[in-house]
């Protein structure tokens, strides 16, 4: 408390649905959004060379029972 917290995020944007596996870091469409804990950020993504732009992602502030705070599937926000 009373600090900033920077953290960092892992989605899958093949399958947003599927568990993120924190090992596989380097496998192209894997990516970091790195944020304020609980913010909505909008960035621009480059997956297999195609644009997605304006791409927004709700990000978890909290993760019952999940001390890495990746999301995962049926994660609230």
């Amino acid at each position: 408390k009373g600090r900033s917290c920077i953290s960092s995020y892992m989605l899958n944007l093949f399958d947003p649905n599927k568990y993120v596996d924190v090992n596989n870091i380097g496998i192209r469409g894997y990516m970091y959004l790195k944020g304020p804990r609980g913010s909505v950020v909008t960035t621009n993504i480059y997956l297999n060379s195609t644009l997605y732009e304006g791409t927004k992602f709700i990000i978890k502030k909290y993760a019952s029972g999940n001390e890495d705070n990746i999301v995962r599937n049926d994660d609230r926000v």
